[in-house]
């Protein structure tokens, strides 16, 4: 048995940027659609680290799929994209209106390359192509032990609000004005 002065030294993790209370003040998305657990790194209008811990009692695995469950892509994009929106909201300083108010309008390319499933980790990294005030360009991938699982770039935006006379008599409130 080793003593206590020769036992290897175990890596305490620094705490993140945000913890999941500072994700849920920054994004509407609740359980289980809030699909980030906290932001390691933050680097205002450049970069955005988020961790997401991959449970095995996630919802969605007892469909996708029985005996082998796989988090579903559209998820990694889903927790992509909210990344994204934390990286914009903070880099923009938005109002809490204006938080509320975020959409992921799209991506531009995505790449799967690998699964991920329970016990997983899955580290997103996102860097800026593009910040203009109502919109972000980010291009990223999200790993698992150090090996790409998803690569993508993704569009987000705020609706723009139409000036009072340009409202339809429909009565839309919101419109998108790229």
């Amino acid at each position: 048995m080793k003593s206590a002065a020769t036992a290897p030294a175990i890596e305490i993790a620094r705490r993140p940027f945000l913890d999941l209370a500072g994700i849920m003040d920054l994004l509407p998305h609740r359980y289980p659609f809030l699909l980030i657990d906290s932001v390691l790194t933050f680097d205002k209008g450049a970069r955005v680290v988020a961790l997401k811990n991959i449970t095995a009692n996630e919802p969605f695995f007892p469909g996708h799929f029985p005996g082998r469950p796989i988090m579903p892509g559209v998820l990694i994009v889903e927790a992509m994209a909210q990344a994204g929106v934390v990286l914009y909201t903070l880099s923009m300083d938005e109002t809490e209106e204006e938080r509320k108010q975020t959409k992921f309008l799209g991506s531009v390319d995505v790449r799967f390359l690998k699964p991920a499933g329970p016990g997983d980790q899955l580290l997103i990294d996102l860097k800026v192509i593009r910040l203009l005030k109502g919109a972000i360009a980010v291009k990223g991938v999200c790993t698992v032990a150090g090996a790409a699982v998803v690569r993508g770039e993704f569009l987000l935006m705020q609706p723009m609000r139409r000036p009072a006379s340009d409202e339809s008599a429909s009565g839309a409130e919101e419109s998108f004005h790229v």
